[in-house]
């Protein structure tokens, strides 16, 4: 499979949630983000989702409780990846396209 990299780009929320984006650098503008409901849950899919080590999560979770935010370059397998796009709409069959 192939891999797109990008940034991985996480917020600590003021009601404590953490909104996790991945920003390809092939483009953008049509991210999703990714939330979950706290840093431990944070730290779990940093591991099980996005291939992070253990150490590396618990690196990132000490960044995020420290500055609000934290920002990473990393490589996702473009499944994983595809969950941080929002489905584009289509047009109708037959409708004109753009001028």
């Amino acid at each position: 499979m192939a891999e797109i990299t990008g940034k991985l780009v996480t917020a600590l929320l003021s009601n404590g949630t953490v909104r996790i984006i991945f920003v390809p650098h092939d483009g953008g503008g049509n991210e999703a983000p990714f939330i979950v409901k706290n840093l431990t849950t944070a730290e779990k899919e940093f591991v099980s989702t996005f291939g992070v080590t253990p150490v590396g999560a618990a690196w990132i979770r000490a960044e995020v409780e420290r500055n609000k935010s934290f920002c990473i370059h990393v490589s996702l397998d473009e499944t994983i990846a595809a969950m941080f796009c929002r489905a584009r709409p289509q047009p109708e069959p037959g409708a004109p396209g753009p001028p």
